[in-house]
């Protein structure tokens, strides 16, 4: 199973080279809501929250809540080093309210590490609250 992700930075959703460099730059949410509709769960990485910068933003919440209302999961991960996902931030995009309109954190896995789990459980019919379940509460 594949499980494509969307980085996002500065408000944005981008690619980088190298972790540093961006290649892609898009503020379009919707148009790459609607490109990954067909998949089962796509993974959503914070480089923001990297350097301590938040979660997802305001614009991406909406798209968000319409992902999960569908019956898709949402897994939110962080790649900061040391750094976990958390629900401290209650704005539209911040943790709290993520987590409220039904994303599911992967708490202290990476990235990598989330999206091989969520394959796995979601080969084996993990539904969202199995899901959930798996990579823990709040």
């Amino acid at each position: 199973m594949l499980i494509p992700s969307i980085d996002l930075m500065g408000g944005k959703i981008v690619q980088l080279v190298q972790g540093t460099r961006k290649a892609l730059e898009f503020d379009n949410f919707q148009e790459w809501v609607e490109r990954f509709a067909d998949y089962p769960l796509v993974q959503l990485i914070d480089l923001d929250a990297a350097m301590g910068r938040g979660n997802v933003p305001p614009a991406m919440f909406e798209g968000v809540v319409r992902w999960v209302e569908s019956g898709r999961p949402i897994l939110v991960s962080s790649r900061a080093q040391r750094g976990r996902v958390g629900a401290s931030y209650a704005y539209p995009g911040g943790g709290r309210q993520l987590l409220d309109a039904g994303a599911i954190f992967a708490f202290g896995r990476r990235p990598g590490q989330a999206r091989i789990d969520a394959m796995l459980a979601l080969g084996a019919g993990y539904d969202h609250a199995q899901l959930r379940a798996l990579f823990g509460e709040a």
